[in-house]
């Protein structure tokens, strides 16, 4: 296995292979190969051989030969990985509320008033459900408002 651990600031500190190394520190992160290929790239510096970490752990970087250059399609699926993930707990969010509305609603004993709550918590389900079919998603996204202002968003 391959491990490394990373500073505050998200730059590599320090990789380690479990074949030569016997003890890994405590904190660092497990590798695919890729990830310890991308994290340990090889280069010149002043004529020596030097480890050369990616800028960040995004993994939005990659070597190109003489340094590290942003992947554009990597760096797109990240950022739909990271809208579709705060939308999905804007979605569970949503749905603790519900819950109690719609029991109310299948037991027959919802007022009017968490009837048309209930609505609109489903209409902005809905909503939420619809960022990915905005013409600026993912880098432009206009978030629907909670329905109620004391509702906090995402859990």
């Amino acid at each position: 296995m391959k491990y490394a651990t990373f500073n505050d600031d998200g730059r590599v500190a320090c990789v380690y292979n479990d074949e030569t190394v016997m003890i890994v520190p405590s904190g660092a992160y497990s590798l695919t190969q890729e990830q310890w290929d991308q994290r340990t790239a090889l280069v010149l510096v002043d004529g020596e051989v030097a480890i050369c970490p990616p800028p960040d752990v995004s993994g939005v970087y990659q070597w190109n030969g003489n340094k590290w250059v942003i992947n554009a399609d990597a760096q797109e699926q990240a950022t739909i990985a990271q809208a579709i993930s705060w939308r999905d707990a804007l979605l569970r969010s949503a749905a603790m509320r519900m819950a109690p509305l719609q029991d109310a609603m299948d037991l027959g004993e919802a007022t009017a008033d968490e009837q048309e709550q209930l609505r609109v918590w489903k209409n902005y389900r809905v909503q939420l459900n619809r960022i990915e079919q905005q013409p600026g998603f993912p880098n432009s996204i206009e978030w629907p408002e909670p329905p109620f202002k004391d509702a906090d968003q995402g859990d």
